[in-house]
């Protein structure tokens, strides 16, 4: 969540948190740990998103319907039957943000995934989508001659 949006406000609701959870915390302002397993319906802000990741039956079911009263959009994880929406992959390099999903089907592969995309990207992705985007501004014509020559400039991105 906090990959894609760093200013996401974040509560974590849990009876203990691991050191990875604490320390994401320490680094995070906006991330709020509640050392309680359960939401209470005044805790959560309606039209907001919830994502339940917890295997206890009475725990899900629980936040499942703290949740749906609130009107959130709900992430059950693990169980894609109960989702609103799946958490995908996300690979962020500057401006560049590519988004990986198995619809909830096998996380790992997009987890995997995202992780072989950071690493064979390169570093200069970033440089490389500003001159692109200066380029951009520069070019006259009309649609089409603009779109010819950015299509010629950034072939070599095309697998082959």
């Amino acid at each position: 969540m906090l990959k894609s949006s760093p200013q996401a406000q974040i509560q974590v609701f849990a009876a203990s948190f691991s050191k990875p959870v604490l320390s994401l915390a320490h680094n995070h302002p906006n991330v709020r740990l509640v050392k309680r397993w359960r939401a209470w319906p005044w805790d959560l802000g309606r039209g907001e998103i919830s994502i339940v990741a917890t295997v206890v039956a009475r725990e899900v079911l629980w936040n499942q319907r703290v949740c749906r009263w609130r009107g959130h959009l709900l992430n059950v994880a693990d169980v894609p039957d109960q989702c609103d929406f799946y958490m995908g992959g996300i690979v962020t390099k500057g401006p560049l943000k590519l988004a990986i999903s198995t619809d909830g089907k096998a996380p790992i592969l997009a987890k995997r995934m995202r992780e072989w995309l950071e690493d064979v990207l390169p570093e200069d992705v970033e440089a490389c989508i500003h001159e692109v985007e200066a380029l951009r501004r520069e070019l006259r014509g009309d649609f089409a001659q603009k779109q010819a020559t950015l299509r010629a400039l950034t072939r070599h991105f095309r697998a082959s």
